[in-house]
């Protein structure tokens, strides 16, 4: 005959299936508790065929800070990556946007404003979590480029803080984004083109030049 059982996880992070024994399931894959706990219930039930489904995944609290619409804690799951917790607190101050009421020409004219001009640090978004380390977070490497490894997954308790650009970099010419940019540091040539959207149409990448301000703001080093 057939017999399923729902198997919970406590806050403790264990797991306890009735007949053959507690299992430890917190940090670790569900690939690795599957084998587990199938290995172990082969062996007190040889001749049994046995099937392990995950029903539902886990919820944990996670904080959102910094220069984001909503601060506050929010409800995450494992597959919840922080550009999704952003989306969920409102997205970024700078994208924030009022309309303003002014009459030119006689006539009334509704227009857009940013509320918040001060433009947010979004390639070094610091992802602090419970054991005290912590990740700088590059998310326009990860809308340039599609790579997660920018983008990565928040864990229970972490805290995602926004900050404001401190430094920038400019991107012009043969380029698809032309521009300002947010600099960390380590940036190379080769970062400030795929920020930029890589070199556009059939232009050949033979020279590129760099521009290096002096302290006084005016002086360049070519």
């Amino acid at each position: 005959w057939n017999r399923s059982y729902l198997v919970q996880v406590d806050p403790e992070g264990n797991a306890i299936v009735p007949t053959v024994g507690s299992f430890h399931a917190a940090s670790q894959k569900l690939a690795q508790v599957k084998e587990q706990v199938l290995s172990r219930t082969r062996e007190k039930y040889p001749r049994v065929e046995i099937t392990l489904t995950l029903t539902s995944m886990r919820y944990f609290t996670v904080y959102l800070t910094g220069a984001v619409v909503d601060e506050g804690s929010l409800i995450a799951h494992p597959n919840t990556r922080v550009s999704d917790l952003i989306e969920r607190g409102g997205g970024f101050l700078d994208d924030l946007r009022g309309t303003i009421e002014e009459t030119v020409a006689g006539k009334k004219v509704t227009r857009s404003t940013q509320l918040q001009p001060q433009p947010t640090a979004r390639r070094s978004i610091q992802l602090l979590h419970r054991d005290g380390t912590q990740e700088a977070v590059d998310l326009e490497m990860y809308r340039a480029t599609g790579e997660v490894r920018f983008n990565p997954y928040v864990r229970m308790g972490d805290v995602v803080h926004v900050e404001y650009r401190k430094q920038d970099i400019f991107a012009y010419g043969s380029v698809n984004k032309e521009g300002v940019q947010e600099y960390r540091p380590g940036d190379t040539v080769g970062t400030l083109l795929s920020l930029a959207g890589g070199v556009s149409g059939d232009a050949p990448l033979e020279v590129a030049q760099i521009w290096r301000f002096q302290p006084d703001g005016r002086t360049t080093d070519i």
